[in-house]
């Protein structure tokens, strides 16, 4: 069910098929983290909770080794598992993309953000880590762009 603003209607995350027409949320669910762009801003911005096991403010749903009330049984895992695993899932992919990670970390809040930070949160964005070294892909996806750039 789509979640209404004041400005547009926007879809729910498990739905989102583009960024480009994503403004983002205030708030993020553990379900809903597909590593988007936005998505990934936000986890920047909330490492260091995340990184303690705790899940940025906000959540309406109750949380614990219990299910949600009316729902019968327990949780699998504890409630500082997820967290942690995505703390350390954003670190893995910040780490190998090096300076520009840095700067992205750095820069996050900004919306004029240096190339460098662009590049380094289009690498880490994406549901699975990128195979390719993060060298490797700035050199193609350059070599793509002035290929285009050149067709047009």
């Amino acid at each position: 069910m789509p979640v209404k603003t004041a400005k547009k209607v926007l879809r729910p995350c498990q739905v989102c098929r583009s960024w480009k027409g994503c403004t983002g949320y205030d708030w993020y669910s553990q379900a809903d983290i597909r590593f988007c762009r936005n998505q990934c801003l936000w986890m920047i911005e909330h490492l260091e909770l995340l990184k303690e096991g705790v899940w940025p403010g906000g959540d309406p749903h109750p949380t614990g080794y219990t299910k949600a009330p009316g729902k019968p049984g327990i949780k699998s895992e504890a409630k500082f598992i997820r967290p942690c695993e995505y703390a350390g899932e954003l670190e893995a992919r910040l780490n190998k993309t090096g300076r520009d990670g840095l700067t992205l970390l750095k820069e996050y809040r900004n919306e004029n953000m240096t190339k460098a930070a662009r590049d380094a949160l289009n690498y880490i964005c994406g549901w699975k880590r990128k195979r390719m070294r993060y060298s490797r892909w700035l050199i193609q996806r350059n070599y793509r762009y002035s290929f285009c750039k050149d067709l047009t």
